[in-house]
């Protein structure tokens, strides 16, 4: 038995997450090397985990949700893009590289927010 990271902090509920919107995937940092004779030699690396999602959220939240995330810049944290053993591709250990607050109606706005993972 062993744990790759164990990681304790803070949990915070930016939004509920749009499943129709949400992706998940890889950076692969492997190199694909071919010589002056066509031979291509394959050098497997690590890789980083990814992801990309758009929340809901109450209009009321969008100051806490900017500021939370302002604060966070260049942190790496356990992102959870959704529950459950069958969405485990939405849980990343990273650091977030992008996120926009879209005010979209009085009462409901809309956040989409980019993850990268750490090796």
């Amino acid at each position: 038995v062993s744990i790759g990271q164990l990681v304790f902090g803070t949990f915070y509920d930016l939004g509920e997450t749009e499943y129709g919107g949400a992706t998940a995937g890889i950076i692969d940092y492997s190199r694909k090397e071919t010589d002056e004779f066509g031979v291509t030699a394959f050098v497997r690396r690590a890789f980083s985990k990814r992801m990309s999602l758009r929340m809901m959220l109450d209009t009321t939240q969008i100051n806490k949700v900017q500021r939370v995330l302002s604060d966070l810049r260049a942190t790496p944290a356990v992102w959870i893009g959704a529950d459950g053993d069958d969405f485990l591709p939405l849980v990343v250990y990273g650091f977030y590289r992008d996120f926009s607050i879209d005010v979209a109606y009085p009462t409901k706005s809309y956040c989409s927010l980019e993850v990268e993972g750490l090796t």
